[in-house]
């Protein structure tokens, strides 16, 4: 999760590892596909509402599972981290970052809760939609209080509903039909995914044991997180 002030870069103890906060979603839009998106991609005739509710919770079901496996928020929203400490460069792992809002620090001499001046710091986009949040040159930390949350980083993570990449939108879709195929009985009067293309011409990825179809993994590839653990 972070870079140490100096050497090569450590593993840190999981008892020090940053907790995130999410405290606001933009717009108050949770879910990446619309309902008639996926009522079309599921052969359902947008007029028939019988089911709606079921297949929004599906939406919910397949969106969340995608974010546990690629490690990533997919609709633009607001993370408070909370951190032992800031170091001369230190990572963002929520994804897709964005932007940094504010930095608050606990201080050690008083307790009190400031915000560090954004000139002190830069913040910069890395690799794998990470970010990273790095000190100035010839500029040193305040004194942060020993505590896990010494330190409160508001991030903007997550895409807007424009900017969703389509890899994306489509394994939801995909993963949706799939979870869609598992729930139907026979008797969904606005045709399940049985009755979709998707699963017509997938038979073997809506069978699969995971939730998540392997072509819906494919497309997930470059977004899902990669970890390198150095012995």
């Amino acid at each position: 999760m972070f870079f140490p002030r100096s050497g090569p870069s450590i593993a840190v103890p999981a008892a020090i590892q940053p907790t995130w906060t999410r405290v606001a979603v933009d717009g108050d839009k949770k879910l990446a596909i619309s309902l008639d998106t996926l009522k079309d991609f599921l052969n359902i005739p947008l007029e028939d509402d019988s089911y709606d509710a079921e297949k929004t919770a599906m939406l919910g079901v397949a969106q969340a599972a995608i974010e546990t496996y690629c490690q990533m928020t997919v609709m633009r929203s607001t993370w408070v981290g909370a951190f032992p400490d800031l170091y001369d460069f230190t990572r963002i792992t929520k994804r897709p970052f964005q932007s940094v809002s504010s930095i608050q620090y606990v201080d050690a001499a008083t307790g009190v809760i400031t915000t560090l001046d954004p000139t002190t710091y830069l913040v910069s986009p890395i690799q794998q939609f990470c970010g990273i949040v790095s000190r100035g040159d010839s500029l040193a930390w305040p004194a942060f209080a020993t505590r896990p949350d010494a330190v409160r980083i508001t991030a903007v993570v997550g895409w807007t509903q424009d900017n969703i990449p389509f890899e994306v939108q489509q394994a939801i879709l995909i993963t949706t039909a799939a979870v869609d195929r598992a729930r139907a009985d026979g008797g969904s009067g606005g045709g399940g995914a049985r009755m979709s293309i998707f699963a017509m011409k997938h038979p073997a990825a809506m069978g699969a044991s995971s939730l998540i179809p392997m072509e819906a993994k494919a497309l997930l590839a470059p977004y899902q997180l990669k970890k390198v653990v150095v012995a």
